[in-house]
């Protein structure tokens, strides 16, 4: 009896490692299927086909789905521009976890494009982003706590996210870094927090960041930071002038010519 009822067990466990597929997991793979669809679809140019497809694969749930379709609806890619229709499907998606999805929600709120202009709710989602690892959305939450946008100012929540961005790459987030390393609690900055901002400008500088260049640029004319050295700030001066950011590329030129 024991080694019958053992193979039974067995036998048990085997069926329960491979169940039959229930109405909830033959809805999501069906779900899938249909975005998959649809991205074909989308990919041969049958736009009708694409939207039917995707709005249905939305309506069944599918998180990236319902991304995907809110962000036609928002750009007009296949009908007229809707923001309102769309900020439903992409709050649907945001709730999932999409994070794309919620920085786009975040921008909504932030604008008052399609959903109600509301700072905080805009912060709420910029964080919900930012705690999933989102480099964009830790620098804008730092942002915000900076500006003082959803949130009363607050120096130190606004340096520690925007560590979090610039120690991933966001070498927006590691200019602003620095900024508030000299600047942040209007005291006058120390050789310690020079030290530190100067490091965070030449890491923007060597990635190419035209405000940290042109920022470099004017620590080695003016000596702040380090000793004051006219052929390095005119070197980056000369690096900042190239700059895709126009009033960065125009001061830099205007200090090129003194």
């Amino acid at each position: 009896m024991r080694h019958f009822l053992a193979a039974t067990l067995l036998v048990l466990a085997g069926c329960a490692a491979t169940p039959e597929p229930g109405p909830a997991a033959t809805g999501a793979s069906s779900a899938l299927e249909l975005y998959r669809q649809a991205l074909a679809a989308r990919d041969a140019n049958d736009d009708a086909e694409a939207q039917e497809l995707m709005r249905r694969s939305a309506e069944a749930g599918y998180a990236e789905a319902c991304h995907e379709y809110g962000l036609w609806l928002y750009l007009g890619t296949y009908r007229p521009r809707n923001p309102e229709a769309a900020a439903g499907w992409l709050l649907k998606a945001a709730e999932q976890g999409i994070v794309d999805s919620q920085l786009f929600v975040a921008q909504m709120y932030l604008f008052g494009r399609g959903l109600p202009l509301n700072e905080r709710e805009a912060l709420r989602w910029f964080t919900r982003a930012a705690e999933a690892g989102s480099a964009e959305a830790q620098y804008r939450v730092g942002m915000a706590y900076d500006e003082g946008v959803g949130a009363a100012p607050d120096p130190i929540h606004a340096m520690k996210w925007l560590k979090l961005a610039s120690d991933q790459g966001h070498l927006d987030a590691t200019y602003h870094l620095a900024v508030l390393t000299v600047e942040g609690d209007g005291t006058p900055p120390d050789a310690t927090r020079w030290t530190q901002a100067i490091a965070l400008f030449k890491q923007g500088a060597e990635g190419g960041h035209g405000p940290c260049q042109l920022a470099l640029g004017q620590c080695y004319e003016r000596g702040e930071g380090l000793p004051r050295d006219d052929a390095k700030a005119r070197q980056w001066y000369e690096a900042a002038a190239g700059s895709p950011d126009v009033k960065v590329a125009q001061e830099a030129r205007n200090r090129l010519k003194r």
